[in-house]
């Protein structure tokens, strides 16, 4: 699995929490040094996780902040919550850019 492939790596990742009912997906966008151990928190905190891509890096958390704060990205940004929980790290897209 992508998890698996990326256990123990730093890196970004970008998984989905939420599926609207209107062909759109709420996904989380943040950084790691350990997946396996982000995914099931996040699958906690927001009821749902599936990882949708992970990108290694040595500068993850740099990386991390310039991908949310990019207009292309930040356009899209969810500011509502999600299992009684709100986030800054949270986007909706249609579901079209991912398959899950």
């Amino acid at each position: 699995t992508l998890i698996d492939a990326n256990r123990k790596k730093n890196g970004v990742y970008i998984g989905k929490i939420k599926t609207m009912n209107d062909d759109r997906i709420i996904i989380k966008i943040g950084s790691t040094n350990e997946i396996n151990t982000r995914a099931t928190a996040l699958k906690h905190t927001f009821g749902e996780f599936i990882l949708l891509d992970f990108f290694p890096s040595n500068r993850h958390t740099s990386l991390e902040s310039a991908i949310l704060k990019h207009p292309s990205v930040y356009t899209y940004k969810y500011s509502e919550p999600v299992n009684e929980v709100v986030s800054t790290e949270l986007f909706c897209i249609e579901k079209q850019y991912y398959r899950s």
